[in-house]
């Protein structure tokens, strides 16, 4: 007799058995806890980042949007900017003007805040979209999510540029980033 046959009977020994000898079937469910009832929580406060990978939706839920310069929720759509006058500009869906290409750039400076990227390393950090290899498209970019922000370029609140050309995520900007715990969008770098 094999090892692998005397592995297989000893293994249907120790299953349940019935009155009668026959195997009894648990109702086990090994998948874990239901992912529709857990978030992945980013925060970002006082230059401090804290993720969290399964926080419960009832906790994620509590997290007052007020208490963050920018609050994104990717779940439930809908976001929330605080200005540089206290302004707060709500976004009920997608946040106006900026799409897939836009929203890429700007979790990929919310990763880092403080980091200057150049457009190449944002360009490398999202391969799959070819714009933001190139520098005046990332331009273009960063004046759009300015603009969906309340902010200008010469006094910049949320988004930081430098010479040669460079762009950051504000290091003294809070945020609040709710997302699918399968989401992939907030690693850290």
């Amino acid at each position: 007799m094999t090892a692998t046959k005397t592995a297989h009977r000893l293994d249907r020994a120790r299953e349940p058995q019935g009155e009668k000898g026959e195997r009894v079937m648990e109702d086990v469910d090994d998948r874990g806890p239901d992912p529709q009832h857990f978030r992945k929580v980013t925060i970002y406060k006082g230059r401090k980042k804290t993720i969290t990978e399964k926080m419960p939706v009832e906790e994620a839920d509590k997290l007052k949007a007020n208490g963050f310069d920018f609050y994104w929720d990717l779940v439930r759509h809908e976001a929330k900017v605080r200005t540089r006058t206290s302004k707060v500009i709500p976004y009920l869906g997608d946040i106006k003007g900026l799409g897939p290409v836009k929203e890429a750039l700007l979790h990929t400076l919310m990763r880092a805040p403080g980091f200057f990227w150049l457009h190449s390393e944002i360009g490398r950090a999202n391969g799959n979209i070819d714009s933001l290899y190139v520098k005046d498209c990332v331009v273009a970019y960063v004046c759009r999510i300015r603009k969906a922000f309340g902010e200008d370029g010469k006094r910049p609140w949320f988004i930081l540029t430098r010479t040669p050309f460079a762009v950051a995520w504000h290091p003294d900007r809070s945020y609040c980033l709710i997302e699918r715990p399968d989401s992939n969008h907030a690693k850290s770098k």
